[in-house]
């Protein structure tokens, strides 16, 4: 199969021609059908022959055990759509394949293939020691080989290994062999610094927050910005990992407020104060957040008498003055 460069099909009603090329050394497919535009592939293959262990062989029987007995390895496949800039474009509802599609759907964002032993109607993986062999394998060729070919091209990883449990699809061998090597792996992408993490090096958050801590970080931890609900929802099942809160913003502000001080960054605090504007489950009172002429923090439960002729004054919006009643200017 993987050296077919034309396919031509043909039914009494329907003519179709499919040119195929493949790049193994870039791991890239691209695939056109007639005169319409080509689709776009990269491929993950282990380096490894996989080979299925005897205890395994021996569990099987009839057909089955006569295939796999010769001792030949089996194939697993990781295949990619990518869109025409280059970028990796999720695939909906990505099915398991053996060989063409099954009606099973991974919740991976990706197409899986291997020889998987299936129901005559191609619908369902049946219990077999093999199945649960070749998940496990993949979840950690996925979890170790491919995520270090996607880190080498600086691949968000985020968008691609994000997975949403399918538990009609029986494959939580799967998932929970890939979330075990992931576990001790930097594989979390970082689009502000363009680095990877570990799961204990970062909170993750919503891309509306992004300003709020100049450098990226809170409480020592890198804050990972995205607006895909998805990602947010996999790092926390899977890897507990924490969500930036209201409370970890009050716990970690007045030292956050304390060090752009010493910077002198007042476009931090004038984000600051439009985002407490903007987002009432936020309660900062008593807080030293508030700057003054004489780069000062002080509560808003402190009285501060301003003089005239300020510097860079800082537009403090109504909502806060109203927030904030404590805190007078005169």
């Amino acid at each position: 199969m993987g050296n077919i460069k034309n396919l031509h099909f043909e039914t009494e009603s329907y003519i179709t021609n499919f040119s195929i090329y493949k790049n193994p050394q870039k791991r890239f497919i691209e695939v056109k059908e007639d005169d319409n535009q080509s689709i776009k592939f990269r491929y993950f293959t282990p380096t490894d022959k996989v080979l299925i262990p005897k205890k395994v062989v021996q569990s099987l029987e009839g057909k089955e055990k006569d295939i796999f007995g010769n001792g030949s390895n089996v194939d697993i496949n990781i295949v990619i759509e990518i869109a025409d800039n280059g970028q990796i474009k999720p695939i909906e509802d990505a099915k398991l394949y053996l060989f063409y599609p099954l009606q099973i759907s991974s919740g991976f964002r990706f197409i899986i293939h291997s020889y998987f032993i299936v129901n005559p109607e191609r619908t369902a993986l049946r219990d077999s020691p093999l199945n649960n062999f070749l998940l496990s394998t993949i979840g950690e060729f996925i979890g170790k080989e491919m995520l270090k070919h996607l880190k080498e091209s600086k691949t968000n990883t985020n968008k691609i290994l994000c997975f949403k449990r399918n538990n009609d699809a029986k494959i939580n061998v799967l998932y929970d062999s890939v979330v075990t090597e992931l576990k001790k792996q930097r594989f979390i992408y970082d689009t502000q610094t363009k680095k990877y993490f570990s799961t204990s090096e970062i909170m993750v958050a919503d891309g509306f927050d992004k300003g709020l801590f100049p450098d990226g970080k809170l409480g020592g931890r890198q804050l990972i910005y995205t607006d895909d609900k998805e990602i947010i929802q996999w790092l926390q099942n899977e890897f507990e990992i924490p969500y930036l809160s209201y409370d970890d913003i009050a716990n970690q502000i007045e030292i956050e407020c304390k060090r752009q001080m010493k910077e002198r960054k007042l476009k931090f605090f004038q984000n600051l104060y439009n985002y407490v504007s903007q987002n009432e489950g936020l309660n900062l009172t008593g807080k030293k957040i508030f700057l003054t002429d004489e780069w000062k923090l002080v509560s808003s439960e402190e009285d501060v008498f301003y003089g005239g002729g300020r510097r860079n004054p800082i537009n403090l919006s109504a909502s806060i003055g109203d927030r904030f009643t404590s805190f007078t200017k005169i």
